[in-house]
Parts: structure tokens; C-alpha cells; sequence
């Protein structure tokens, strides 16, 4: 066979297509990737002399803003006659309380992100045991380019490339708002923990369980555990999806355990040169070489699970769905923890 340069790209194209929608849907462990890849960027921020020394300012600052709090308060219960032992001991203790999460909210959010990080960890491995597979999700990628061009005409590989290219877009749109959802949460994490000093010396004055430290708090925790409801929308995803190919199975099928490598063959390859100036393409080389691939019936029945037309648009619509979730996620976080 004489590979020609329009149908190898197009199988190349169409096998980095499939495997990227294959990721998105049945490897939701990817997604926690993105997140803790960013998460060690807040490490390394932390462990930066700089971010210290700004934190370190901005606690001293929050300190006097507390005790002037907490003074004006104590002035203020004297001058209403409100003044009591136990009012006192109830006010000192107070600031006791405050001062103490004060000086340790550094502590205090390396441990929520730690925490947080730790529980989508988990939480990713109990989903990727869940998946049954025998070659972990291991998909070579040349050989379904092969397979591609081996068993497909240029037809029928232009009409799966028209097929996949929907769903390939919603995979590409998620991973992107992935992405922009992982690095808005690193900037707002930052800029919550160097502000916490200044939240907190000012919540002295405030009262009743909506007071402004208990309120960032709970908005803080949300934002660090919406890493846990973005892991937990994927895996719907990778469960509504398997439930649409397998509805009498209790476990979810990996495809790619589907592909099985075929026989070797002999092929010639054309490589190709341009003449300097000219417009006249010329075989520069023949070049024979032994070209393995995927079988034809493995790959056919591979890209069924993303483009049988009896599943495709429920498909893409579930995809479509999760992309939609993701953009909630943040609130549904929030709201764990209200």
C-alpha cells in the first residue's frame, strides 16, 4: 500500500480526536490532573519568601484592626450599660477566638487545601477502580492513526472525521473551561488567604452567625472543594455515558479495551519534497517498512461507543449537560457549605 499525505493527516487528525473525547468521558481523573497541577503552583507560591512577608504584613495589620475591634466594642457594652462578668468573659473570649484563627490562617488553609486535595485523590481512585479494564486505559496512538488509514477509505475517514468533530468540540470547550475554572481558582484562592488577616480584624464588630469571618470561611471551603464537585460532574459523565452502551451493566466498561492489535504488514511509504520555487511535488523516497495498527472491527466497534447514531445525540447532549454543570459548580460548592 502507498500511503499518500491527505489520508495519513486526516487519520492522524481523527485518532487524536477520538482519544482526547475518549479522556474527557472515561478517564475523569484527567480532570483532577488540571486542579492539583494548580494546586502546586499554590504550594510553591506559598513556600516564596515574598508571599510571606506580604502575609506577615497584612496578619501584623490585622492584628491592631482586631484589637481596636475589640476595644471599641468593650467601649461600647460600657457606655450601654450592657457591661457583665459574663458579657466580659463572653467578649475575650471572642477575641480569643479570633485571635487565635488569626494567627494561624495560614495553617488553617494548608490544611483545607490538603484536605481537599486529598478527598478528590481519593475519591478519583475510587472511580478509575471502578472502571473495568484490562490495559488501564492505554491507547496507542499511531496504531489507530494505522488502523485508520489501513482499513479506511478516505470516504469513510472524512465522514468520521464530520462525525467526531461535535463532540470533539465539547471536549475541547470543557477542557479549556477546565482550564480557566483551575487558574481563576488558583488567583482567588491566593487572594483569599492574603486577605484572611484583614477579614478578621475587622469581624470583631460584626454579630450572629452571619458574621463576616464565618461567611469567608464558608465561601473559602466551598472554593476549595469545588475541585471535589467538578471530579464528581466527570464521573457522571463517564457513568451516564457507559449506561448508554451497557444498560444491564453493573460496572463501567473501559473501550479501550476493545482494540486489539492486527497482523504487521509491509508497506511503502512516499516521502515527499517540494521543489525550491516551484509548485511540482515529487516522491523524494520510497521507503518500506512494516506498519502495525489496530484491527478493523476492533476500531469500528471503539468508535461505536461515541458515534453509534442510536447514542450520538444523547450523547452529545450529556456532554453538553456537563459542560453547563461545570459552570455551576462553584456555586453548588458554595452551597454545601452554607
Amino acid at each position: 500500500m502507498v500511503g499518500n499525505g491527505s489520508g495519513w493527516g486526516i487519520g492522524g487528525i481523527i485518532a487524536n480526536m477520538i482519544i482526547s473525547l475518549y479522556n474527557m468521558i472515561y478517564r475523569p481523573e484527567d480532570t483532577i490532573n488540571i486542579f492539583l497541577e494548580f494546586n502546586e503552583h499554590i504550594w510553591a507560591i506559598f513556600s516564596d519568601g515574598t508571599f510571606s512577608k506580604i502575609f506577615a504584613t497584612l496578619k501584623a495589620v490585622g492584628v491592631g484592626l482586631l484589637i481596636i475591634g475589640c476595644l471599641i466594642s468593650l467601649m461600647d457594652k460600657v457606655t450601654e450599660g450592657n457591661i457583665s462578668p459574663e458579657a466580659f468573659f463572653k467578649h475575650m473570649l471572642k477575641f480569643v477566638i479570633l485571635y487565635f484563627i488569626l494567627m494561624n490562617a495560614m495553617v488553617i488553609f494548608n490544611s483545607l487545601l490538603r484536605v481537599s486535595s486529598l478527598t478528590a485523590t481519593e475519591f478519583s481512585d475510587l472511580i478509575s477502580g471502578s472502571i473495568s479494564s484490562e490495559t488501564g486505559g492505554k491507547i496507542n496512538q499511531l496504531l489507530l492513526t494505522n488502523g485508520f488509514n489501513r482499513h479506511f477509505s478516505l470516504v469513510s475517514r472524512v465522514a468520521t472525521l464530520i462525525m467526531v468533530l461535535l463532540p470533539y468540540l465539547v471536549s475541547v470547550i470543557y477542557s479549556i473551561v477546565l482550564a480557566f475554572f483551575a487558574a481563576s481558582r488558583l488567583i482567588e484562592m491566593l487572594m483569599r488567604i492574603a486577605l484572611a488577616p484583614m477579614v478578621i480584624g475587622v469581624s470583631f464588630i460584626t454579630r450572629g452567625d452571619r458574621a463576616d469571618i464565618i461567611k469567608y470561611l464558608k465561601s473559602t471551603m466551598g472554593l476549595f472543594f469545588q475541585i471535589v464537585v467538578i471530579l464528581v460532574i466527570s464521573a457522571t459523565v463517564t457513568f451516564t455515558h457507559n449506561a448508554l452502551i451497557w444498560q444491564d451493566s453493573d460496572s463501567i466498561n473501559d473501550p479501550a479495551d476493545i482494540l486489539v492489535e492486527g497482523e504487521s504488514l509491509r508497506e511503502i511509504r512516499v516521502e515527499d519534497k517540494w521543489i525550491a520555487g516551484g509548485t511540482i511535488k515529487v516522491p523524494s523516497e520510497y521507503q518500506e517498512v512494516d506498519v502495525q495498527s489496530y484491527t478493523e472491527e476492533s476500531i469500528n466497534e471503539f468508535i461505536d461507543y461515541f458515534l453509534d447514531p442510536s447514542i450520538y445525540m444523547i450523547g452529545v447532549g450529556v456532554l453538553i449537560a456537563a459542560l453547563f454543570m461545570i459552570f455551576k459548580s462553584r456555586k453548588i460548592s458554595s452551597e454545601i457549605f452554607a
